[in-house]
C-alpha cells in the first residue's frame, strides 16, 4: 500500500471540498423542500412577502412576486391567493397551468381528480388545478352552496 503525499492529500482534501460545496449549493438553490406535507396549511401557494422587486411586466422569472390582481402579474402567470381570500388582500403570482397548453385544450395541464373546490367567482371548479386553469381563487374546499 501506497503512503500518499502531502500534496495528494491536499489535492483530494480540495476536490472533496468542491464536491461538498456544490452538493449544498444544489441543495439550496432546488429550495431544499420536497413538498410531501400535503396539510402544511392553505397558505402554501402564496409566498412570503419578501420580493424586493415588485415589477413584474414582462418578467418570465415573476413567480413569487406579490400582486393584488391578475393584471400585476405577466400573461402567463396569475395572483394566487390563500383559500378564502377572495377580492382585497395580497397574494403572489403563480404561473398558470395553461402556460404552454393549446388554445382551446380543455382541462389542458389538470388531473381528472374529482376534489371540488368553490372559486371566488362563485363557480364549483373539479380541483384546485382546474380553478387555477381559469385563473380563479378559491373561496372554499367543496362545491359552492
Amino acid at each position: 500500500m501506497r503512503i500518499p503525499t502531502p500534496g495528494r492529500v491536499r489535492w483530494l482534501l480540495f476536490g472533496l471540498t468542491l464536491l461538498a460545496v456544490f452538493a449544498f449549493g444544489a441543495f439550496a438553490c432546488s429550495g431544499g423542500d420536497d413538498d410531501d406535507d400535503d396539510d402544511a396549511g392553505a397558505d402554501d401557494d402564496v409566498a412570503d412577502d419578501d420580493t424586493s422587486d415588485d415589477d413584474t411586466s414582462g418578467d418570465d422569472d415573476a413567480a413569487g412576486d406579490v400582486c393584488e390582481t391578475n393584471e400585476d402579474c405577466p400573461i402567463t402567470y396569475f395572483c394566487k391567493k390563500a383559500v378564502g381570500l377572495c377580492g382585497d388582500g395580497q397574494g403572489a403570482c403563480k404561473l398558470s397551468p395553461r402556460a404552454g397548453c393549446d388554445e382551446g385544450d380543455e382541462g389542458c395541464g389538470c388531473d381528472d381528480v374529482y376534489e371540488p373546490v368553490c372559486g371566488c367567482d362563485g363557480e364549483t371548479y373539479g380541483n384546485e388545478c382546474d380553478s387555477e386553469l381559469a385563473e380563479v381563487n378559491i373561496a372554499s374546499e367543496g362545491e359552492c352552496p
